[in-house]
């Protein structure tokens, strides 16, 4: 077993980053359908590392809170804008 040391790395690089599970509990979904809109998506804060998905906070933050940054799942900027757009179709 090989133990790697963490000197020289980011301490708060894994905080910003939230599991599936843990980001339903605090957003009050089911996990599984937290997983799915992943899968398929629809869930933009979230990207996936080695198979496993990992939520950033601060994109997350950003999709909460429906600032401009936002990517849609489509890969599309969702701002203010293009969201009143997207929503009359």
């Amino acid at each position: 077993m090989t133990i790697t040391s963490l000197a020289g790395k980011d301490p708060t690089a894994a905080a910003d980053l939230l599991s599936i599970p843990e980001t339903a509990r605090r957003i009050g979904l089911h996990a599984d359908t937290l997983y799915r809109l992943c899968r398929t998506g629809q869930f933009p804060p979230a990207i996936q590392i080695g198979g496993r998905w990992r939520v950033s906070v601060p994109r997350l933050a950003r999709y909460l809170h429906g600032d401009s940054a936002d990517i849609g799942g489509d890969g599309t900027a969702l701002g203010p804008a293009s969201r009143s757009a997207h929503d009359e179709s």
